[in-house]
């Protein structure tokens, strides 16, 4: 699924690898063509962590409302795993909930 910090994932491998991923995510329909200018256009590091956080939030949004919506997270656990999201952090749980949402939700969710 969607690892995007800048250290490990879209921008761990030079500025030409996160491009290309970048544009695959694009066409493919995982980011917005504001999502992918937002980290396109960053002046820097902490701010092109910043637009992948909230890319990485927003595809943990869905997720997580697929798992409400099917029973299988309460509300409470999701607002814990979304704060956690939006801090930074990656917990394990939603990881693999990331990972394989999409096979239970029969696909990527559309994005406007």
């Amino acid at each position: 699924m969607l690892s995007m910090s800048f250290k490990d994932g879209i921008g761990g491998h030079g500025a030409g690898r996160w491009q290309t991923r970048l544009d695959k995510m694009l066409a493919a329909g995982r980011i917005t063509a504001a999502e992918a200018a937002s980290v396109r256009l960053a002046e820097d590091d902490a701010a092109r962590e910043a637009a992948l956080g909230a890319i990485r939030l927003r595809h943990a949004r869905e997720r997580v409302q697929v798992a409400i919506d099917s029973d299988q997270m309460s509300e409470s656990d999701a607002a814990v795993f979304l704060e956690r999201v939006a801090n930074g952090e990656e917990p394990k749980a939603l990881r693999a909930l990331l990972r394989h949402g999409s096979q239970r939700a029969g696909g990527p969710a559309a994005h406007p």
